[in-house]
């Protein structure tokens, strides 16, 4: 059967390459994270990072291509967590898993992350920004440490302005 399926996916008139061609084109090209950055005078900032979806993986979907980091960090803060102006360790992207989190910038004011969201932090100098646990729920977070050099170079487009899907 894997054999039939990679000799069909190679065929782009055979139906089962047209179905997944079919598919992928349907899907959304990019996806929007939100990102908070350091203006020129120190103050933080919401924008926003298109991620591009360019590797068609036939019926399975599409993706990015695959940007260098370095590891990935698992984290759980507690309900109580209201962490004062902090600037992030190091470039990353952060990803709730199970709970949302209130983060506001000095610029911007205040942003819900939902659990599920993937946002990137670049404030690594200047005011920083504050987080804050929602609902009093504990949440558990993976934390992806990747150089917005990295992302760019995948195709990744940032934007100073926030944007949404």
């Amino acid at each position: 059967m894997l054999a039939q399926f990679r000799a069909s996916s190679r065929n782009v008139n055979h139906p089962i390459a047209m179905l997944s061609k079919s598919f992928t084109t349907a899907l959304p090209q990019s996806m929007v994270m939100k990102r908070i950055f350091t203006l020129p005078d120190g103050q933080s900032a919401w924008g926003s990072v298109t991620v591009p979806f360019s590797v068609d993986l036939g019926e399975i979907g599409i993706c990015s291509p695959l940007a260098p980091g370095e590891g990935v960090i698992f984290r759980k803060t507690p309900g109580s967590y209201d962490f004062a102006n902090h600037c992030a360790p190091r470039e990353q992207i952060i990803v709730n898993l199970n709970a949302a989190v209130d983060i506001t910038t000095s610029r911007d004011g205040t942003k819900r992350l939902d659990a599920g969201e993937a946002f990137f932090v670049e404030d690594t100098h200047g005011v920083g920004h504050v987080s804050k646990s929602v609902d009093a729920k504990a949440r558990h977070s993976l934390f992806l440490p990747v150089s917005k050099h990295s992302l760019e170079k995948i195709g990744c487009v940032f934007s100073d302005h926030p944007r949404s899907e």
